[in-house]
């Protein structure tokens, strides 16, 4: 029972999270880095498969409203998408190109590892971003997800590596893009940093 509440609860945060965030995207508010959303969306289906694979259960399900959340953000972000730069090129080649190997890896531990740390690659051009073009980013969008991903892997119907690699890495790679956010913002001295 205690389950199933935290599982609904940490659904209705990524929603609460998302359609905000998708919102001011597609206001042109703010500017997600589109190539990193583009890496997550694909990213996220397939950790998606994986995790109710191995038996997430329920549990997988804010994971699995993020995922699809991903996909929106990558759709609304396309329109004012920057240019590729080659930082981002190799860290977008780098996770796109590790993705057959995560696929291709029969043990779900190791599968997941993999893909958390394809997400983690993919996030390094937000994470850049976020430093350099504060202004651009929601934080706290980031820092919702960040403890929603934390608090979802409570809701899992069993504990693993498989089934936890991926949601605490994705705490993980919030909560550092808040800490981009807020350092950009300090060093650029900007006053508003979208909280």
């Amino acid at each position: 029972m205690l389950k199933t509440v935290i599982v609904i609860a940490c659904s209705l945060v990524s929603v609460y999270a998302y359609v905000p965030y998708i919102k001011k995207t597609l206001q042109g508010e703010i500017k997600p880095h589109f190539y990193t959303w583009f890496t997550c969306s694909v990213v996220s289906v397939l950790a998606n498969i994986l995790m109710f694979e191995s038996g997430g259960g329920v549990g997988v399900l804010p994971t699995a409203i993020g995922g699809v959340s991903s996909v929106l953000v990558a759709c609304a972000s396309f329109k004012n998408r920057g240019r590729l730069t080659t930082l981002d090129g190799f860290f977008v080649v780098l996770s796109l190109a590790a993705i057959p190997l995560w696929l291709s890896v029969e043990n779900a531990d190791v599968s997941s590892v993999i893909v958390s740390w394809i997400m983690f690659l993919a996030f390094v051009p937000s994470m850049f971003k976020a430093l350099d073009k504060p202004h651009e980013e929601n934080a706290k969008q980031y820092l919702i997800s960040s403890i929603r991903f934390a608090f979802s892997c409570l809701g899992l119907t069993s504990f693993s590596i498989a089934t936890l690699a991926f949601p605490l890495t994705m705490a993980l790679i919030n909560a550092l893009i808040v800490l981009c956010v807020f350092i950009g913002g300090t060093r650029s001295k900007a006053i508003d940093v979208k909280i």
